[in-house]
């Protein structure tokens, strides 16, 4: 997603400016990417909305982007579907402003949450795509009463009692059974 700061910095003055935009999640994570994670499964192109204010050189983004995805439950792998939101704001300024806001430390770095752009479109893609990347859920659950599958014979234990839970002893506990076995 490109927006061309530098022509409306040349613009001047207090204003506010819109975009909305579909993006294809092949564009945003890229093919290789999108493929490796093929745990999540975007359904819907990433709707994106920007809103931009530009005050003494100053632009604030305000972005919003949601998709609808599908994963496999962590527990008993069922096709869970889910709206991904992200909102996030990034603050932008000129680079041969940044001396004039008084912006930078002595090394010459931007507090966090701030960009420099040049005379070149400001591509937002990338910011998206990390923000994208910390909404994924670490592990998708169905529902918080998911039980899962037995670990033996692989029933889903939400539709069904398999008998086999709690017969299984794990093998480096072995010893530990004839521990409470009466001696003779």
């Amino acid at each position: 997603m490109l927006i061309d700061l530098a022509a409306l910095r040349r613009q001047g003055g207090q204003q506010k400016y819109y975009w909305e935009t579909e993006i294809n999640p092949a564009q945003l994570l890229g093919e290789a990417e999108e493929a490796e994670a093929a745990e999540v499964v975007f359904l819907t192109p990433i709707r994106a909305r920007v809103a931009a204010v530009m005050v003494e050189k100053l632009f604030t983004l305000d972005v919003e982007a949601e998709a609808e995805v599908e994963a496999s439950c962590a527990l008993c792998l069922r096709p869970v579907r889910r709206r991904l939101e992200v909102s996030f704001t990034v603050n932008y300024c000129y680079e041969g402003d940044v001396p004039y806001l008084g912006l930078a430390d002595e090394e010459g770095e931007l507090p966090e949450g701030y960009e420099v752009f040049g005379d070149r479109p400001v591509d937002l893609t990338g910011i998206i795509r990390e923000h994208f990347y910390l909404a994924l859920p670490m592990k998708v659950v169905c529902r918080d009463e998911c039980k899962g599958l037995c670990p033996d014979c692989g029933c889903d234990l939400n539709e069904e009692e398999c008998g086999c839970a709690g017969r299984r002893i794990d093998p480096r506990m072995e010893m530990l059974k004839k521990f409470w076995e009466p001696s003779d």
